[in-house]
C-alpha cells in the first residue's frame, strides 16, 4: 500500500536506553511518508501510558483527522 500524503500512515516502536540510574524507556510515532517522528513519550516504566501519551503527542501536533492508520507491534 503506498502512502501518497502525510498522516495516513504512522508506525511505533519502543527502545530502551541504559543510563547510570537504570533504564529508560522511549516510544516513537513516526509518519511513513513524511519519514519523521511525529510524536513521542520517555518513561521510566514501559507501561500502556508510555505509547499512549506518545499517540496523544502525535495527534496534538499532527491533527491528521479520519483515516489515520496506525501500526504497533505488540
Amino acid at each position: 500500500m503506498l502512502h501518497k500524503k502525510a498522516n495516513q500512515f504512522w508506525a511505533s516502536d519502543i527502545a530502551y536506553i541504559k543510563i547510570f540510574e537504570g533504564t529508560l524507556y522511549l516510544a516513537v510515532i513516526f509518519d511513513v511518508f513524511l519519514r519523521k517522528i511525529v510524536g513521542w513519550s520517555m518513561s521510566e516504566q514501559m507501561k500502556d501510558s508510555l505509547v499512549i501519551d506518545a499517540f496523544n503527542s502525535a495527534w496534538i501536533s499532527r491533527r491528521p483527522g479520519k483515516g489515520v492508520l496506525f501500526y504497533l507491534d505488540r
